[in-house]
């Protein structure tokens, strides 16, 4: 049980509070958290490595086989995991384009596959998807870095999304290599979400000390300007739900207001923002305020009755 709220708890923390245009969030892999105390309570044991992760991120296949499988249960006798559990996923040094942290991932001795995901909310529809990556071994391994884009539930694979891009790589150059893949819709509804997916696989039987680094994650032909990106909060505008009108908080303070569907699409533009606003004209349904003042940008999901 222990097992299955340490995953709850980490798809929580990855399911980011941003909401609006569309980047890559910590796609720079600068910021990093230890989760290694939310672990041991979890699982129930002492670890003896840091479980470092890259903010916002998550292992879905090895956090679902220590959770459902028997990986763990040797240690239950002493309580103390005597094997790195975690050691498939590194901030390695320097990164990119002059960076000072990057990605790195391989398989192990544990599990050939690992996996980090990454979802959260995307408003718009970017063109490609750019970053940078290096191998280090000669083993046949291989690496994906995916994106995928969704309406309603966030897609962890290409059948589920309306919209891909994917990068896949083997053993190759210790340089850092750039690379640059376009996003095929299969769709023209403008997405409202988007995971990150990135997977090496270590070659069969292989012992090496193999792995790739990646790093600078972005997107082409979408803003990235943090005045683009909105902060979720449960404050600004009140009842929710409503009903004719609502109630807006620190009118006085914002220099504009929009009523967006969950399309992204502006149905309301307020730039005199009063502390009411009539919205009778909005059909039943949900929606999203998003507004604007000269420190920030935040949103608000409400329901229209």
């Amino acid at each position: 049980m222990k097992t299955f709220l340490t995953l709850c708890f980490v798809f929580t923390f990855s399911c980011s509070q941003v909401w609006g245009q569309c980047q890559i969030l910590n796609g720079d892999f600068e910021e990093w958290e230890d989760q290694t105390a939310q672990f041991e309570t979890e699982l129930g044991i002492m670890l003896v490595e840091e479980v470092m992760v890259p903010k916002g991120y998550f292992s879905l296949l090895r956090l679902v086989q220590l959770a459902l499988g028997d990986i763990i249960l040797p240690f239950f006798d002493t309580g103390v995991a005597d094997r790195a559990l975690f050691s498939s996923v590194q901030r390695a040094e320097p990164g990119a384009e002059g960076s000072q942290y990057a990605l790195r991932i391989s398989g192990d001795t544990l599990l050939e596959v690992t996996d980090l995901l990454s979802s959260y909310p995307c408003g718009e529809r970017p063109t490609s998807l750019k970053g940078y990556y290096r191998y280090s071994g000669t083993s046949d391994d291989s690496l994906l870095v995916a994106a995928l884009f969704s309406q309603g539930e966030a897609a962890i694979d290409e059948e589920q999304a309306i919209g891909v891009a994917s990068m896949f790589a083997g053993a190759g150059s210790s340089q850092f290599t750039e690379f640059e893949v376009p996003i095929t819709y299969s769709s023209p509804a403008t997405p409202d979400s988007v995971t990150i997916l990135i997977i090496a696989t270590k070659e069969e039987g292989s012992k090496e000390n193999s792995f790739f680094e990646v790093d600078e994650l972005s997107f082409i032909g979408a803003t990235t300007s943090t005045a683009d990106v909105a902060l979720e909060v449960q404050d600004l505008i009140t009842p929710n739900p409503v009903s004719d009108h609502i109630q807006v908080s620190n009118a006085q303070k914002l220099s504009s207001l929009e009523i967006l569907n969950l399309d992204g699409q502006v149905l309301t533009h307020w730039s005199n923002v009063l502390p009411e606003h009539q919205v009778e004209h909005l059909p039943p349904g949900i929606y999203v305020a998003r507004a604007t003042s000269d420190q920030e940008v935040v949103v608000q999901k409400f329901v229209r009755r």
